[in-house]
């Protein structure tokens, strides 16, 4: 009889990359096979039916054999930086899986078959080549977290709307140029990418997303925000770099709990006083503005002011590539108490 142990020896005796995890009973449950120039699916291995998790990673996969639908027990499995043009049939017949990682291939288009895989946490299907998602994806109801980064999304499936207990959606570096009131259904949403994409506006129905604790809006093209968004009370993170904002409404000031605010890289002439009452706010970047003048309340946040930005984790006001006049260039560059002084003598 051929044990779980038999099939692993035979699989290290062909590849260059293998690693293992069995249990109490010698059951093979984790196996490891990343960076093996594999071509085909290793057909032994769909004899390991105890096998929960799969990393098949890094090869040169172009399809799987439908063996692999015979690993019933596979709870999570890695399939990211090969050549797959299309989702194999066979993982389709996983009703288990939980963890489905598909990051950097070549697939054009999800099959209906995905949306049987409805025990699915967590799918990343980042860096393909999509532009759309099978209406089906809303029977995905346990998913969490979906990535979609890179891909060739014009527009905002509206079927992921109906994910209701989505918390992370990441749709970085695709084409969007709007997006739908429909995002608003993502109730329990924490987190929010929209980073790299075209948009030029936000609907106001963003504000119902009250459990935003992130949200990604740089590299856009948004002149302006609707007002709404200070309803966003659990934001704690927010970058608007790379945008066209010329203002800043006044009603941001209501973000109490936001301690990371991103302003670099826009069309920024002033700053709102009222911003002091961010009293949580721990990292303010305002690089590359227009900023002729700071408000002398902005000394009352409790950081340091710098001109330079030098390390990704530090603290602080950051102002470097703005015109300051007020106060000048070189006293901002002495800090916060140089500032205050500056201030006073006025």
């Amino acid at each position: 009889m051929t044990t779980d142990l038999d099939i692993i020896k035979r699989l290290e005796k062909k590849l260059k990359n293998v690693s293992y995890k069995s249990d109490n009973s010698g059951n093979v449950i984790q196996l490891d096979l990343p960076i093996n120039k594999l071509t085909d699916f290793p057909v032994e291995m769909a004899q390991l039916q105890n096998l929960q998790g799969l990393d098949l990673s890094r090869n040169k996969l172009t399809d799987l054999s439908v063996k692999i639908a015979q690993l019933r027990n596979l709870h999570w499995l890695d399939l990211s930086r090969n050549r797959l043009c299309k989702l194999p049939v066979g993982i389709t017949q996983l009703h288990n899986l939980q963890r489905l990682n598909f990051r950097g291939n070549r697939l054009g288009k999800l099959p209906m078959g995905i949306t049987k895989l409805q025990n699915l946490h967590w799918l990343d299907l980042s860096r393909n080549r999509l532009s759309g998602l099978p209406v089906g994806m809303a029977q995905l109801q346990k998913l969490q977290q979906l990535d979609l980064l890179s891909n060739q999304l014009s527009e905002f499936p509206v079927e992921i709307a109906q994910l209701q207990n989505l918390q992370k959606l990441d749709l970085s570096d695709n084409q969007l140029s709007e997006l739908p009131v429909e995002i608003a259904q993502l109730q329990n949403l924490q987190k929010l990418d929209l980073s790299g994409n075209q948009l030029n506006e936000l609907p106001v129905e963003m504000a119902q997303l009250h459990n935003l604790q992130a949200l990604d809006l740089s590299g856009n093209q948004l002149s302006e925000l609707p007002v709404e968004m200070a309803q966003l009370h659990n934001l704690q993170k927010l970058d608007l770099s790379g945008n066209q904002l010329s203002e800043l409404p006044i009603e941001r000031a209501q973000l109490q709990n936001l301690q990371v605010l991103d302003l670099s890289d826009n069309q920024l002439s002033e700053l709102p006083i009222e911003m002091a009452q961010l009293q949580n706010l721990h990292r303010l970047y305002l690089i590359d503005n227009q900023l002729s003048k700071l408000p002398v309340e902005i000394t009352q946040f409790n950081m340091e002011i710098h001109w330079e930005w030098e390390h990704p984790a530090e603290n602080g006001i950051f102002l470097e590539g703005n015109p300051l006049k007020t106060p000048p260039i070189e006293v901002v560059k002495r800090g916060k108490t140089a500032i205050i002084e500056y201030f006073k003598s006025l």
